[in-house]
């Protein structure tokens, strides 16, 4: 599980959304931006949850990067959990 702590800008539409690429910064079949679900509620734990219904513990041992993007919105930081 993927947990950022954000506060979108619910006034002008913000949100975020993640990417998970490989070492080559190429996106992940199913993490894609365009699969991510937007965040855009002011919370500690936003939970990311991409449509395709992936499952990050199927990358367990990959090498990947995350790719955060935002608009209108304060991005504090992401970690991971089971």
């Amino acid at each position: 599980v993927l947990l950022v702590n954000c506060i979108p800008d619910s006034r002008n539409g913000g949100w975020l959304k993640a990417e998970i690429q490989d070492e080559q910064g190429v996106p992940i079949e199913g993490f894609t931006i365009d699969d991510c679900l937007p965040v855009a509620e002011d919370d500690l734990y936003n939970e990311i949850i991409w449509s395709s219904g992936k499952s990050l513990g199927e990358l367990r041992g990959r090498k990947t990067k995350v790719c955060i993007r935002q608009w209108e919105n304060v991005f504090y930081g992401f970690r991971f959990a089971d």
